[in-house]
């Protein structure tokens, strides 16, 4: 047969023609086994493979240390205490004059949650290759069953965030000298980025340096002992960035001086859903377990395992920690 000259043109119709779409992502519904043509056997499956995501929980942060033995969170907060005239008489020295005592607030368990899984021994090895894939499908249950938690917890820490917005706001409308909540349009351009970066730098000036008692909900004088920016969504950095950093003569004099993390949501806000940044004292929530547990049980007749993960959290939010929130609510 005369070999057919490779043109451009020709290779085009060969190769849409031979990629052809119908042979692939077949459904599960829609695959047929195919027999060779000579022999009649099936033709066999020559790879078997499962693509996977890596999951972290970006918020370690907020990791508190474990309560193995109480759940509940008890934050008391003892005030400052103002001078007085001095009293040569001597005659109130031997006088109690106790500290001031704010009321104390109180954080209590979440309840107890189980993860389940079951790694079955004589059912996957029958679709199965061999041994390396036995070992990788048990891994991917393993896995999985690991990342549900890694997840689920890192969307507790992103709602405990909203959580910290939803009570600042609260607090906000029920104290007007609060200087908590700073209403400011999205950034998109140059000149709302630039005026947001203004507004978030006078406010870590005023959180981290000066002593105020209006910067948090319990009214109280603070510093904050860290700080941290948190903003929501991801077309909120990219547009700092470009718009107001890029363009900067001097980055350094116009990057935002802390760590910044852009997170997909603060879960589901019910106070002001238009806060899209929480610039917070690292203090001021934390994520605590209490006595988290696996175990795993053996079925011998059904010739299974079951893995089982229990754990329980206690969020804690500070009333006395320095917090700001940023929202679009009347900018």
């Amino acid at each position: 047969m005369a070999q057919t000259k490779l043109t451009l043109a020709n290779l085009a119709t060969l190769v849409k023609s031979y990629i052809d779409n119908s042979n692939i992502l077949i459904s599960s519904d829609d695959y047929a086994a195919d027999r060779e043509a000579y022999s009649n056997l099936i033709v066999k499956i020559g790879k078997q493979i499962m693509l996977d995501s890596n999951f972290t929980d970006r918020l370690g942060e907020l990791d508190g240390e474990e309560l193995p033995y109480g759940t509940t969170i008890e934050e008391y907060f003892i005030n400052l205490l103002l001078a007085k005239d001095w009293d040569g008489t001597g005659v109130d020295a031997l006088a109690p004059d106790d500290p001031i005592f704010e009321n104390p607030y109180y954080s209590t368990e979440l309840g107890r949650k189980t993860y389940k899984t079951t790694l079955r021994d004589n059912v996957y090895e029958k679709a199965l290759l061999g041994s390396n894939e036995a070992s990788a499908i048990a891994s991917q249950v393993i896995k999985k069953w690991l990342d549900s938690r890694t997840i689920t917890k890192y969307g507790y820490k992103r709602q405990l965030l909203g959580n910290v917005a939803d009570l600042v706001v609260a607090d906000k409308t029920a104290n007007s000298t609060r200087t908590t909540v700073h209403p400011h349009v999205l950034p998109t351009d140059v000149l709302t980025a630039e005026s947001f970066i203004k507004l978030v730098k006078k406010r870590i000036t005023e959180l981290r340096d000066f002593q105020t008692d209006s910067n948090n909900m319990g009214g109280v004088i603070a510093k904050a002992d860290s700080l941290i920016l948190y903003v929501k969504g991801s077309d909120l950095i990219p547009e700092l960035d470009v718009e107001a950093l890029a363009g900067a003569f001097n980055q350094s004099r116009v990057e935002i001086p802390i760590e910044v993390k852009a997170l997909e949501n603060f879960g589901t806000m019910e106070e002001d859903t238009g806060v899209f940044a929480i610039l917070m004292d690292t203090r001021t929530a934390r994520l605590h377990p209490h006595r988290l547990a696996t175990e795993s049980q053996r079925n011998g007749e059904g010739e299974f395992t079951n893995y089982f993960a229990h754990e329980t959290y206690t969020a804690f939010v500070s009333k006395f920690t320095n917090v700001n929130v940023f929202t679009t609510t009347g900018a």
